[in-house]
């Protein structure tokens, strides 16, 4: 017998390796367009844009459940974030960032400098400090301000009505100074009292070419009058549904200004809260807003190509 034939098995194990392996790393990377996933973490927010190598984070959850999200949407290889947005200091929002800081580098962060009052937030804190001292870039809202995330996706700024990067208003009361710099303070919570802290959320505007999300965080009615006022709010593609659907948020004259073709409510099942609100649900239903909801649909996940999206749960599209 030839070394030909003998080693023609091997041979015929490493191909079909090859194919296996390139099977899998092609199932790996992410399909054109972008992807939009409203990620299921059970009672709180956690949002993932993913381009090609590029993602944005909006929120993380309150616990592990965040890392499935990441781990189905991103390459294996991918450890890399390139901008994260914490809206608001809740347990059910920055909870999960932590635990995405141990496995993920989160290269720039955007977030609110509230004055820690709870161990949650006191280790987001820490965690901040953290990836801050590894090379990543902190930032603080200024409404109106756009940012760009890779080629494709683009956001500004609308919420809070607040100007945090001053430092008349702020304090500066944690131990580790070396995370602070001339774009930081912790905003007095004191003369911030009269203002709810869920109406301190950051609320953006989101751009994927001429497709609009409106992301709300946890903004309510005295945020939304104050939008309408400004004249900041025009009509969007996709709206996340403030305040996990509480029948605070998302007003009438709110809904007659944005009118959302598609409005997802990122909620809990069984939640304590009975959120999302029946009211909330039926003036979305009534200017002709499909609703989404990750209690019981699980993840809610967008393809966004050009003008059109699709929603993956799905056959719709829209453009």
């Amino acid at each position: 017998m030839s070394k030909k034939s003998l080693f023609l098995p091997f041979y015929r194990y490493l191909l079909t390796l090859s194919v296996v392996l390139c099977v899998a790393v092609g199932m790996q990377y992410p399909s054109e367009g972008v992807t939009v996933a409203f990620c299921d973490v059970g009672q709180g927010d956690a949002i993932l844009l993913s381009y090609q190598s590029t993602q944005l984070l909006i929120d993380a959850g309150p616990g592990e459940e965040v890392l499935v999200c990441l781990e189905e949407a991103l390459p294996y290889w991918d450890k890399t974030i390139e901008f994260a947005i914490a809206t608001h200091p809740d347990l059910d929002h920055i909870g999960g960032f932590p635990l995405v800081a141990e496995h993920y580098f989160l290269q720039k962060m955007l977030y609110l400098p509230l004055e820690p009052e709870s161990k949650v937030s006191y280790r987001f804190y820490e965690m901040l400090a953290n990836i801050q001292s590894e090379g990543a870039v902190l930032l603080i809202p200024t409404r109106g301000e756009r940012y760009r995330v890779g080629s494709l996706i683009s956001f500004e700024v609308i919420s809070p009505f607040l100007p945090l990067r001053l430092e008349k208003g702020c304090e500066k009361s944690i131990a580790e100074t070396y995370l602070w710099d001339k774009n930081g303070c912790f905003f007095n919570r004191k003369k911030g009292s009269l203002i709810d802290k869920n109406n301190l959320s950051i609320g953006i505007k989101l751009e994927i070419g001429p497709v609009v999300f409106l992301m709300m965080a946890d903004l309510e009615e005295e945020a939304e009058m104050a939008m309408l006022r400004s004249q900041m709010l025009h009509r969007v593609n996709v709206l996340k549904v403030g305040h996990h659907g509480s029948k605070s948020s998302t007003t009438q004259p709110f809904i007659e200004v944005t009118r959302p073709e598609v409005s997802v409510v990122s909620v809990g099942k069984n939640n304590a809260y009975n959120h999302p609100a029946p009211q909330v649900v039926q003036r979305l239903e009534d200017i002709g807003s499909t609703v989404l909801r990750t209690d019981t649909l699980g993840t809610v996940e967008f393809l966004v190509q050009g003008d059109v999206f699709w929603s993956k749960n799905h056959s719709y599209y829209w453009k």
